[in-house]
C-alpha cells in the first residue's frame, strides 16, 4: 500500500465510500504500516576497534533492509560509546548499500568528545531521494583515533547498554 496525495475536496462535491477509503482509509492504513526496521545488539559482550577508515559496527545485526515506497527514510542510532584515555575520539555514521550516506561528512554524524569516560551517541539521518520500490540496506559504520568501545549488553559489572538502529519510511 503507498501514500495517496490527499483529496482537495470542493463544496457541493458528494463524497463516495470510494473517495472516502482512497484519500482516508487507505492514507491512515499507509502511516500504521509504512516500511520500517529497528534492531538492537545484545549479544553480552562490548565491541572495539582500531579502525582508522569507517567500518561496519557489527555487519549482520547493526544493519537494516528497507524498501521504501516513498522517498525518503529516517534512521536513528543511539549507544554507549567508551573511550578509555584522553585524546581518543571515535566517530559514527550510516552507510546506505555500502557508501557513505553523505560522502561530504567525512568524520560522521556524531563523535566522543576525546575525553576519557563513558558517553552516549544519539543521532537521526534523512536518507533522500530514494527510489520507491527499491530496497536500502542501511548500516551503523565507525572508526576512531586510537581504540573505540561500545557495549552490547551486560558487557560488565552493572553495564548493561544496548546500541539501537532503526529506520523509518517518512515520504
Amino acid at each position: 500500500m503507498s501514500w495517496t496525495t490527499p483529496r482537495t475536496w470542493v463544496a457541493t462535491e458528494v463524497v463516495t465510500a470510494t473517495l472516502m477509503n482512497a484519500h482516508v482509509r487507505d492514507n491512515l492504513a499507509y502511516l500504521m504500516t509504512r516500511p520500517q526496521a529497528a534492531t538492537a545488539l545484545d549479544i553480552d559482550s562490548q565491541f572495539t576497534t582500531t579502525a582508522s577508515t569507517f567500518a561496519a559496527i557489527h555487519s549482520s545485526v547493526m544493519a537494516l533492509s528497507v524498501t521504501p515506497a516513498g522517498t525518503r527514510v529516517l534512521l536513528g542510532f543511539t549507544c554507549v560509546a567508551r573511550q578509555i584515555a584522553a585524546g581518543d575520539v571515535t566517530y559514527f555514521t550510516i552507510y546506505q548499500n555500502g557508501t557513505a550516506l553523505y560522502p561530504n561528512a567525512v568524520d560522521g554524524f556524531a563523535r566522543t568528545p576525546g575525553v576519557a569516560g563513558y558517553w552516549p551517541i544519539s543521532f537521526t539521518i534523512m536518507a533522500t531521494g530514494l527510489t520507491s520500490g527499491t530496497t536500502y540496506t542501511y548500516r551503523v559504520c565507525w572508526k576512531t583515533d586510537n581504540t573505540g568501545i561500545i557495549y552490547a549488553g551486560t558487557a560488565g559489572a552493572g553495564i548493561n547498554l544496548m546500541p539501537n538502529f532503526w529506520a523509518l519510511e517518512v515520504g
